[in-house]
């Protein structure tokens, strides 16, 4: 999952000669993970990380229909009673632009 959505992100944000290297340096990032908590990072932080360490822009918007993107969303989205908007993913997502969230790591912060 976490190959699929930093390659949707490569192919909208990169040009033709990027393309081949941005893919075996992703194959290469996640062939070389060192985290042992890798996997049970959300995805968004994985998505973020890769594509910064890759220089690849995200575009948020990509997976806004994806169930992992809706869980994450709907987790980090506890409205008041009587609040009814949850997480925007169209809007600047980017990890700067994003509320922190308990835990997260330093380096989405921005």
């Amino acid at each position: 999952m976490v190959r699929r959505a930093v390659g949707q992100a490569i192919e909208a944000d990169a040009g033709e000669h990027d393309f081949e290297q941005l893919f075996d340096d992703l194959d290469e990032r996640l062939a070389d993970r060192e985290d042992d908590d890798f996997l049970d990072r959300p995805m968004s932080e994985l998505v973020a990380r890769i594509c910064k360490d890759l220089g690849v822009t995200v575009d948020w918007s990509l997976w806004k229909d994806e169930d992992w993107a809706l869980a994450e969303s709907a987790a980090r989205a506890k409205p008041p009673p009587g609040d009814a908007p949850g997480l925007d993913l169209t809007g600047d997502l980017t990890p700067a632009a994003r509320p922190r969230a308990a835990g997260t790591p330093n380096w989405l912060s921005g």
